[in-house]
């Protein structure tokens, strides 16, 4: 195998969207995910950060530690007045190379929206704006911001659109490395998988994601929905909304009846005014720690979980999380 891409999807995930129960780390690590299978079919070797949250000091010794031919840095935008839009990338001047591979990343993103063009920017210092990836980072690279995750309308853009942004990054990709198809030396077998985009699911006990990561137990228990049907899996998402939670082969999914999938449930009633959701990752073993929304009077939320006597685990408009089981009747 010749060349080597580092695939540096950001690790911020507490830069939250203004759409959906999402954030810029998760967003850009799925993207990442769909660019990594996608460039199985080439003759390239592919590293890339883990889904973990380090230091960008860190991150890029990582990348210079590998010594590969070509990085890119994968985030999402965000602005104080939290109202422009837009792509723009940054580069390294003083790398040959770097600021053509930032105008092919830039060109190929900017073509899938009719927004603003922000255009390729020196990232460096002392002539730029002193950005640490592209400060640290030694082989060509560039560090792309694919629109805003702070207004709704283009983070629901960018929710929508992970599989555009993924074909257009590995389009680069392929295009700057030259890469070539590999060969197969045998006919590849014909799918057998009958999944298609719209089918309810359930995910098969014990399974992880095509990314490595092991789901939370409570994943295994609910139904989802095909969002987009890939060759060997599928992206997922919640029956009621459109954010995708994950990427799992299809060998790991089972069909199910939507209405046979949602007869067993039981539903609860919210019994005061705006009571707060807190986020299902934030538990510190006798409370939550991170409050998601508030949910309105008389909500029906679905439990899934009577966690102790104060809190219960319940699932809202497609988001999980805990509330006060006190104010749920």
């Amino acid at each position: 195998m010749g060349k080597t891409i580092y695939l540096y999807p950001t690790n911020q995930f507490g830069n939250i969207y203004a759409y959906g129960n999402t954030n810029e780390g998760e967003q850009c690590n799925l993207i990442a995910d769909i660019i990594e299978e996608k460039l199985k079919k080439y003759d390239v070797n592919v590293l890339r950060t883990k889904k973990e949250w380090t230091s960008y000091q860190t991150g890029c010794a990582k990348v210079n530690e590998a010594n590969p031919d070509l990085c890119i840095c994968i985030h999402t935008n965000g602005s104080k007045e939290h109202n422009s839009t837009g792509t723009e990338t940054y580069y390294n001047p003083n790398i040959t190379g770097a600021k053509e591979w930032a105008t092919l990343v830039q060109n190929k993103i900017k073509a899938l929206k009719p927004s603003i063009d922000r255009g390729i920017k020196d990232g460096s210092y002392p002539t730029g704006a002193n950005i640490g990836y592209i400060n640290r980072i030694k082989c060509i690279n560039c560090l792309v911001e694919m629109e805003f995750h702070d207004v709704y309308e283009t983070a629901k853009w960018i929710c929508d659109n992970k599989e555009k942004l993924a074909q257009a990054i590995t389009e680069a990709i392929v295009e700057q490395l030259k890469l070539s198809k590999k060969t197969e030396n045998s006919t590849p077998a014909t799918p057998t998988n009958t999944f298609k985009n719209g089918d309810t699911v359930k995910i098969k006990k014990g399974t992880k994601y095509v990314t490595g990561e092991t789901p939370s137990s409570w994943v295994f228990d609910e139904t989802f929905k095909i969002a987009k049907p890939y060759e060997d899996y599928a992206a997922l998402c919640a029956l009621d909304n459109d954010i995708i939670i994950g990427l799992v082969y299809y060998k790991d999914l089972e069909k199910v009846n939507v209405l046979q999938s949602t007869a067993s449930k039981t539903y609860l009633k919210v019994n005061t005014f705006l009571l707060p959701l807190w986020l299902c990752g934030g538990w510190n073993g006798t409370k939550p720690t991170k409050n998601i929304l508030k949910m309105p009077k008389n909500s029906l939320v679905e439990l899934i979980e009577k966690t102790n006597s104060n809190w219960y685990k319940v699932k809202y408009n497609g988001i999980v999380g805990y509330a006060s089981a006190k104010y749920l009747k």
